[in-house]
């Protein structure tokens, strides 16, 4: 891999490892669950920040397969949008 293909941490300048592929991210708007996608989860190994790459295309809210796809984290795509607490997604 190249570098300009590796993310790399500004706090500690190290790249970032992968962490978890197929992480299901369910991403909640001030309306609530708007979609989930599928990501790969990386992390420092420095400081332990993690960053999520790789989306897959988004299932929305309103598709019949919405609530069959797993949920691994909760993320907020606007400020004011409110998440469950962490316990409540699927173990990874």
């Amino acid at each position: 891999m190249s570098i300009s293909e590796r993310a790399i941490c500004a706090k500690c300048r190290v790249p970032f490892r992968i962490h978890k592929n197929g992480v299901w991210l369910e991403c909640h708007a001030r309306i609530g669950p708007y979609f989930k996608v599928a990501a790969d989860r990386w992390y420092c190994p420095k400081c332990g920040a993690f960053i999520y790459v790789g989306f897959s295309e988004p299932t929305h809210h309103h598709e019949p397969r919405f609530n069959d796809l797993p949920t691994h984290e909760h993320i907020a795509l606007e400020s004011g949008a409110e998440i469950p607490e962490p316990s409540e997604g699927v173990p990874l």
